[in-house]
């Protein structure tokens, strides 16, 4: 009986190490996603500009359009490294699989305001200001995309406790973070 509780302890050991990795590698992840917020501030910048000149500013609209660019090629990089980690449970693949979920319907609604964006030099004014008009749809999708995150990090939370793992304390950051922004973002959705 000992010698199977000996041959168990270093097979643990190596399984904590694993979900230490994940764990690391999934904030890596959010900290990439999140490490440019200028890039989304110059968008919204742009895009205020856009609607405050009554949607005939089509530079503003340009920069905007770019910004949601930028955004979106981030966001597949941040994808193929969440993909690629290993993901030493069902917990750590339901949880990496939450956050790639979360993204990819965040990155939906991205699509559709730059799509709407391109759109804007062939538009005469009333179609453009028709188009910006219709946020709510783009903006539902957006807080359904992080409200998976929000999920997905609160089951990494418990995975961190459960198993003995560091990184409670970011991962609350990260929460808390997160909880903010779609309580802003909830004035814009059908919520």
């Amino acid at each position: 009986m000992m010698a199977a509780y000996l041959l168990l302890v270093p097979g643990c050991g190596a399984n904590k190490e694993k979900m230490q990795t994940f764990v690391d590698g999934y904030l890596g992840v959010v900290n990439k996603l999140q490490s440019k917020p200028e890039i989304g501030q110059q968008g919204r910048e742009a895009y205020t500009t856009y609607a405050s000149s009554g949607y005939t500013d089509l530079e503003s609209a340009e920069k905007a359009k770019k910004s949601y660019e930028d955004t979106l090629k981030l966001d597949k990089e941040c994808l193929v490294e969440l993909d690629a980690l290993e993901k030493p449970d069902e917990d750590a693949e339901w949880i990496a699989d939450g956050l790639y979920k979360g993204v990819q319907t965040i990155d939906n609604s991205n699509t559709e305001f730059k799509n709407d964006l391109e759109m804007a030099r062939d538009q005469t004014v009333e179609e453009r200001s028709a188009t910006a008009q219709n946020i709510q749809p783009k903006m539902d999708l957006w807080k359904e995309g992080l409200e998976k995150i929000i999920e997905s990090m609160g089951s990494l939370d418990d995975y961190v406790k459960n198993n003995g793992l560091e990184g409670a304390s970011e991962i609350q950051e990260w929460l808390d973070t997160f909880n903010e922004e779609l309580e802003m973002f909830k004035q814009y959705t059908s919520e």
